[in-house]
C-alpha cells in the first residue's frame, strides 16, 4: 500500500509516494519461503592472517569482486536452504517407510534428497557476474579472490570448508562444505 502526495524537491513540486506497508511481492516471497537471509558480518570481507584469525584489514573490493562475492553468498545460502529442505524430505521419507513397511521402500542417504549441487563452477560464476575475460592471469586473480573470500567465511563459520575441483590440470570450481 502507498499514499500519494505532493512534495518539494529542489524547489519543484513533485508527486511522491509514501510506502505504508510491505510491497506485495515481498510479502509473497516471505510467505512462500523465497527469502534467504545472511548475517551482515559476512558481507564485509576481511583478510585472514597466517594463524587463521580474522584481521582488521579489509579485502580491496571493486565492482567485479562485489559481484563475485554476492553470487557466491547467494549460492551458498541456497545450498544451506537446500540442505535443510533435504533433511525435512528425508525425515518425511523415513516416516513413510516406518508407517508402510509392506511397501518395502529402500533406505536412502541425505544426498538423494538434495536438489542443489555444492559445487560452484568458475565458468558459471564468471558468466553470471558478467566477467568475460580469457586472460589466464586475470582469471587466476579472480579465483584467488574467491579463495580469500571462502577463507574469511570459513573463519566466521559461514562455511565449514571448501575444496578445489579440477579436471585434468584445469581448476574448474570449488566444492563447498556447509
Amino acid at each position: 500500500r502507498r499514499a500519494q502526495r505532493t512534495s518539494k524537491h529542489s524547489g519543484q513540486s513533485v508527486t511522491a509516494y509514501q510506502m505504508i506497508g510491505k510491497p506485495v511481492i515481498l510479502q509473497y516471497a516471505e510467505m512462500t519461503g523465497q527469502i534467504l537471509s545472511v548475517p551482515a558480518k559476512h558481507l564485509t570481507i576481511r583478510k585472514i592472517d597466517k594463524n587463521g584469525r580474522i584481521s582488521t584489514e579489509l579485502v580491496t573490493m571493486n565492482a567485479d569482486r562485489q559481484a563475485i562475492t554476492g553470487y557466491m553468498m547467494r549460492r551458498i545460502a541456497v545450498m544451506k536452504h537446500d540442505l535443510e529442505a533435504a533433511r525435512d524430505r528425508l525425515k518425511s521419507y523415513e516416516r513413510k517407510r516406518k508407517q508402510n513397511p509392506e511397501q518395502e521402500l529402500p533406505q536412502k542417504p541425505l544426498a538423494a534428497f538434495r536438489q542443489q549441487s555444492n559445487t560452484i563452477l568458475f565458468d558459471s560464476l564468471f558468466a553470471q557476474v558478467g566477467i568475460s575475460t580469457t586472460d589466464r592471469k586475470q582469471l587466476m586473480l579472480y579465483r584467488n579472490f574467491c579463495y580469500e573470500v571462502l577463507e574469511y567465511w570459513k573463519a566466521t563459520g559461514f562455511v565449514k570448508g571448501y575444496a578445489e575441483q579440477s579436471k585434468g590440470r584445469k581448476i574448474t570450481g570449488i566444492a563447498i562444505e556447509i
